[in-house]
């Protein structure tokens, strides 16, 4: 069982290591989408100074009676749309920001993950170093050669020490 920990704790290694490269490509594209969330702050940024623009030369125009007021009117309402598309980009950039954050975080997260799965390895390997010398203590040898001349204990027995009493020799 400790072998196979071992085994378990390597594969969390492996799979940690995976989602930090899953996390960093995440990160990446947040990054992207900042990016082009930004941009798109400056295409509606520009819309809107148009339809700002063509508003006032057809309110000057109006003023003068040279167009009919439903004109400027439908301009006024081509320029708060264009106004209302720049702010709602202007949003879409806080949020891409926040979705950047938030992937570095999960980087972060999945570094400590890794750094906890390393340890993970650590503690089965030496459970299973302690598992290995235990199972060393089942087998008895002798340090010398010699004949058995009488045996005292059988296979499976259990053999005290002599500090807990054990007065009878192998």
């Amino acid at each position: 069982r400790a072998a196979a920990d071992v085994i378990q704790a390597k594969a969390a290694v492996t799979q940690a290591e995976a989602f930090i490269e899953s996390s960093k490509a995440d990160r990446e594209a947040a990054a992207t989408a900042v990016g082009q969330a930004e941009a798109e702050v400056d295409r509606y940024v520009s819309a809107r100074t148009y339809r700002e623009k063509v508003l006032a030369r057809h309110k000057k125009l109006v003023a003068s009676r040279a167009i009919p007021q439903e004109v400027a009117d439908e301009d006024e309402e081509n320029y708060e749309s264009a106004r209302a598309a720049e702010i709602a980009s202007q949003k879409a950039v806080l949020n891409a920001k926040a979705q950047l954050a938030a992937a570095a975080a999960r980087v972060k997260k999945a570094e400590a993950d890794l750094a906890e799965a390393k340890a993970n390895v650590l503690v089965a390997q030496a459970k299973k170093e302690k598992a290995d010398v235990l199972v060393g203590y089942t087998r008895i040898t002798s340090p010398y050669d010699g004949v058995v001349t009488r045996r005292n204990f059988f296979r499976g027995a259990f053999i005290r020490s002599a500090a807990e009493g054990g007065t009878v020799p192998l």
